[in-house]
């Protein structure tokens, strides 16, 4: 996950899918992209497949973010 703003507006940009994984660090900076470019769809996943499984949809979630692991996975769709 890139820690720039910048660089996950680009690669978001040049994709039509974007896919960051190990997003714990960056969320802040992944959801300020996401309100900025609005795509079509924006989902952070974590712990998939366990117990404590969690699909946030990031354009619709206005509350406070729990805190992301570091195998957290983040989707969007321009």
């Amino acid at each position: 996950m890139p820690s720039d703003m910048g660089t996950v507006i680009e690669l978001i940009n040049r994709h039509s899918t974007t896919v960051f994984m190990k997003v714990n660090k960056g969320l802040p900076v992944l959801i300020e992209s996401v309100r900025r470019l609005m795509p079509e769809r924006a989902y952070l996943a974590r712990w998939i497949g366990l117990d404590d499984e969690a699909i946030y949809d990031l354009l619709k979630y206005n509350e406070s973010l729990p805190e992301t692991e570091y195998l957290s996975t983040a989707l969007i769709r321009r």
